[in-house]
């Protein structure tokens, strides 16, 4: 492997248990990301369908994986976030799953990666080098952890990001505007009034 691995336990809605997952940088066409499955049977690394991208991956640095369930009751329905270094660019870009369903014959929550992924962008990457991790523990977190260190220049660095997968764990709600815009709205119409 180029650059090292990413791996993450995790759960796929077709299959039976925790599973292990590994992201895999291939030597050739260098970098281009392949996802694997290892296989608690035969001990041996199972590489899944080309058909979970719906564009080609590809990393100049060791890629980070996690799986996060959507509710921590039930943590077989999740899904996955990739972490990559596209060649020749200076960021860092983050995917995720629709879901985790594998099965052929899934319609949503399926396990397949979307795209465009998200732009983090760090330019002092680009002579130096980058190291990524994903992490997410059902008896810690709420939400997947980010870390990734840059080395470049001359300058060394570290970001942590707690709320990598991008949820904030607040209810959240819209302001009623409806209320302000009728009591105003003959003074803005015949604008006779002040308010």
């Amino acid at each position: 492997m180029p650059y090292g691995i990413g791996i993450t336990r995790g759960y796929q809605a077709d299959l039976t248990g925790q599973q292990l997952y590994a992201a895999i940088p291939v030597p050739s066409p260098l970098g281009l990301i392949e996802m694997a499955r290892l296989d608690p049977t035969t001990g041996r690394w199972t590489k899944l369908s080309s058909g979970i991208w719906t564009l080609r991956l590809a990393t100049s640095a060791r890629p980070a994986i996690a799986y996060e369930p959507i509710d921590n009751a039930n943590p077989s329905d999740g899904r996955f976030y990739l972490a990559y270094n596209p060649p020749g660019t200076d960021g860092v870009y983050i995917v995720q799953t629709e879901g985790n369903d594998g099965g052929s014959s899934a319609t949503s929550k399926r396990l397949k990666w979307f795209n465009p992924a998200y732009a983090s962008t760090v330019s002092q990457v680009a002579d130096g080098g980058i190291s990524l991790e994903y992490d997410w523990s059902l008896n810690r977190d709420k939400n997947v952890r980010a870390a990734w260190t840059y080395k470049g220049s001359g300058l060394k660095s570290m970001n942590f990001f707690p709320l990598a997968d991008g949820y904030v764990n607040i209810n959240m709600k819209d302001q009623n505007d409806y209320p302000v815009i009728t009591g105003h709205l003959a003074c803005s119409l015949s604008r006779s009034c002040t308010l």
